[in-house]
């Protein structure tokens, strides 16, 4: 009787830290706003989904990019009265990126490219994007080498 007992117990345990690891809510990309941080998940990036055509700077190549856009992500962290914004990849490397022109242009940390996940060969799983095909006189103040792979974290600054 212990022996059914304690292989139950063993048995509800297991199912129980099954169920809670699906249950685990994985961060894509983390915004800090001040003292405020927000995990979004890759689901709550979808929910903001935006696409546009760019051709990759460094790649050259040319793709429908599909993520968020900047300013979208500074509506959902409440920082609209930042000044810059530092997209941070996950090697530390930091793009800072003017409030102003995060909300002008259609700058954003995309996903997918031609409806895929980026491959982490080509800067994914969250790559930042800048709208050169569409306003080319983006390129003039974010060069190539301010393209960023591997973003993990956006933090807003006054």
């Amino acid at each position: 009787m212990k022996k059914k007992i304690c292989l139950l117990v063993i048995m509800v345990l297991t199912v129980a830290s099954l169920a809670g690891c699906g249950a685990k809510k994985e961060t894509l990309l983390t915004l800090v706003n001040g003292s405020t941080k927000i995990e979004l998940s890759e689901k709550d990036f979808e929910s903001m989904g935006f696409e546009q055509e760019v051709t990759e700077a460094n790649l050259r190549k040319t793709c429908l990019f599909g993520g968020v856009k900047l300013s979208d992500l500074m509506d959902k962290a409440k920082a609209n009265d930042c000044s810059t914004i530092k997209v941070i990849a996950k090697d530390k490397m930091t793009v800072e990126i003017k409030a102003e022109d995060a909300k002008k242009y259609p700058i954003m940390l995309a996903k997918t490219q031609n409806g895929e996940k980026i491959p982490s060969g080509e800067g994914g799983p969250i790559k930042l994007i800048y709208p050169y095909n569409q306003y080319p006189e983006v390129k003039e103040l974010y060069k190539p080498s301010q393209w960023s792979w591997f973003v993990v974290k956006v933090e807003f600054v006054k």
